[in-house]
């Protein structure tokens, strides 16, 4: 699968084994002359197209580099805000749903500016 930004919009190659995923993304739409999919450029878009493999590439069929694209990697941080009571070093994905969670219940005792939810 292969992807060219034009004019604020993400074109989409050889995507049959993921025409369901493309479907998800709000904005979509086949073009039956180029025989692509366009989506809107945004990070949201650009990141879900990498994560499922999408190569881009300019308009010359050159590959671009991925520098030029967000990192997905640091969207959402991966720092504990309080210490996690286990003795293994946690997987990314695990500090975030340990964050959500204590933001979320209340579990927090650093403050209202780490954790609105807490407010007593």
């Amino acid at each position: 699968m292969r992807a060219v930004i034009e004019s604020g919009l993400i074109h989409i190659f050889d995507t049959y084994l993921y025409r369901e995923a493309i479907k998800e993304i709000p904005g979509h739409y086949w073009d039956q002359n180029k025989k692509a999919w366009l989506v809107p450029e945004n990070t949201e878009n650009i990141a879900l197209l990498k994560i499922i493999g999408c190569q881009f590439m300019n308009e010359s069929g050159v590959q671009v580099n991925s520098r030029e694209y967000p990192d997905i990697d640091g969207w959402i941080p991966a720092d504990p805000i309080e210490s996690m009571p286990i003795r293994a070093k946690p997987y990314r994905h695990q500090v975030q749903a340990y964050n959500f969670v204590g933001q979320i219940l209340g579990l927090f005792k650093r403050g209202n500016d780490i954790c609105p939810a807490r407010g007593f």
